[in-house]
């Protein structure tokens, strides 16, 4: 039974969109002169884009892929709302023969000096322009500098890169753009046409917490009128993940004592009350596809009754024709372990640790150099283990709810 009932709250938990223009950002845009991979989209948001498919060259298509999978690279940040990254897409330069992590220096290198940089040098004056690289290298060069110039130890090339921003003010983003979109009709640039602006704000969830939809809907309305212009983001082109949730409204810091008729709660979900969404779901959609085919559940904690779920609306469903993208049920009490989309224990080289150091420095010295550090691993699993066991002990008085997004 539980000592207090729980509280309800509702939540923005991230906002995309394909906007058409850069003057979408009514206050700026903060632009990156060097991207680093960090940025990058690494995993599935649910969303495709359409890119050729030229497996076939006497008949040449187009194929939806998953946005991770098509080449784009972080452009910047909406000015104001730094969680609000801005990427640019090439749909051309997708080859299904290589999984995309990101793009090279010479692709970099030719979009900026070739394309980028001149169409914002055509349209900022020159004081705006005194304080911006020249060339994608000096850009790269300038990020490294403190790294390197300043260094007394060795260290790795990304901890050395500095992240660097520039203002682009907002009265000249739609001439920046318009300039971009002609320079790449010349020849020589086929592989940079149908670049595609994107817009992605994660993990919005602590910076819009409210206890009824209607004041989460003003404050998304009044943030979102103030940094964003509309007037280049059609309306089913925005996409909007809403999150609702479930929590004890008790919680404690480990050690401190607990007043009378409190008491932390962990809550989780359970599986046949997701299976019951599930065919509620396939039913209300009118949908032949299988459960299987359009949902995934997941056990929780090796737990027979506890589950988390995502829903994925069939394309040609009346949920997804209604703007439906995808659903998902889980425990807040899965943030105790990921680290930024890290988990303990995901290093692929853990089971090197398994095998007998005498036969693994004779196979390193029949095979060559090793490909990896038997140090750096050990510290890898050490790592993962403290940061379970901190975890754990620091929260054995706190609550955890349960989130549903759509």
């Amino acid at each position: 039974m539980l000592v207090r009932p729980p509280k309800t709250q509702w939540d923005l938990d991230s906002i995309l969109a394909f906007p058409q223009s850069l003057a979408f950002a009514r206050r700026g845009i903060v632009y990156s002169p060097n991207p680093q991979i960090t940025t990058n989209i690494s995993t599935d948001v649910h969303l495709t884009m359409s890119v050729p498919d030229l497996s076939d060259p006497d008949h040449p298509k187009d194929v939806r892929q998953p946005l991770n999978k098509v080449p784009h690279y972080c452009f910047g940040r909406v000015n104001g709302i730094p969680e609000l990254n801005i990427f640019l897409f090439f749909p051309r330069l997708y080859d299904p023969e290589y999984d995309f992590i990101r793009l090279t220096d010479e692709v970099l290198q030719r979009w900026t000096d070739d394309i980028l940089l001149p169409a914002i040098y055509e349209h900022l004056p020159s004081g705006s322009t005194q304080h911006l690289p020249a060339t994608w290298k000096q850009g790269q060069l300038a990020s490294l500098a403190a790294g390197y110039e300043k260094a007394q130890i060795k260290a790795n090339t990304i901890s050395r890169q500095q992240a660097l921003g520039f203002t682009l003010q907002p009265h000249y983003l739609n001439g920046v753009w318009r300039s971009i979109l002609s320079l790449i009709e010349r020849p020589g640039y086929y592989d940079f046409k149908g670049v595609q602006l994107f817009l992605s704000g994660k993990n919005l969830k602590m910076a819009y917490k409210h206890q009824t939809v209607a004041k989460l809907y003003r404050h998304i309305k009044t943030t979102w009128n103030h940094y964003i212009n509309t007037a280049y983001i059609d309306e089913d082109q925005l996409f909007v993940d809403i999150g609702k949730e479930i929590v004890a409204p008790d919680t404690f810091l480990n050690g401190k004592q607990m007043p009378e008729g409190t008491q932390p709660q962990v809550y989780l979900w359970r599986r046949c009350c997701l299976k019951s969404y599930v065919t509620w779901f396939q039913q209300a959609c009118n949908t032949k596809i299988k459960e299987s085919t359009m949902s995934q559940l997941y056990f929780e904690g090796f737990l027979q009754e506890a589950a988390q779920l995502t829903v994925l609306a069939p394309s040609q469903s009346i949920a997804r024709q209604a703007g439906l993208v995808y659903s998902q049920f889980y425990a807040s009490s899965k943030e105790m372990f990921d680290s930024a989309k890290t988990y303990p224990f995901a290093n692929d080289k853990l089971e090197v640790l398994a095998i007998d150091p005498v036969l693994r420095k004779a196979w390193a010295k029949k095979g060559g150099a090793e490909a990896f550090d038997s140090k750096v691993i050990q510290d890898s699993y050490l790592h993962s283990k403290l940061r379970c066991h901190e975890t754990l002990l620091s929260s054995y008085q706190k609550s955890f709810g349960v989130r549903e997004e759509h």
